[in-house]
């Protein structure tokens, strides 16, 4: 009897990787890997800056917003 997920995968992979491209792919990912997530950490740090940046600015609004006269025209 046949899995049915490997028929699957069988067809999903036309060409099957050699040792040689496995190693290659890895060391691409061992260079690439650290680096995004350098970034991605980076952009998590400005994300929350600016989501702090934002409800301040938001707060500010609000008391300028409720210091202002109504102007009912």
């Amino acid at each position: 009897m046949s899995h049915p997920e490997t028929g699957t995968r069988q067809r999903s992979a036309p060409r099957t990787a050699t040792d040689p491209d496995l190693v290659d792919r890895l060391v691409r990912l061992r260079t690439i890997l650290p680096l995004m997530a350098t970034d991605l950490a980076r952009a998590r740090r400005r994300a929350h800056a600016l989501e702090l940046e934002n409800q301040r600015l938001a707060q500010r609004i609000e008391m300028l917003e409720s210091k202002a006269p109504c102007s009912a025209e």
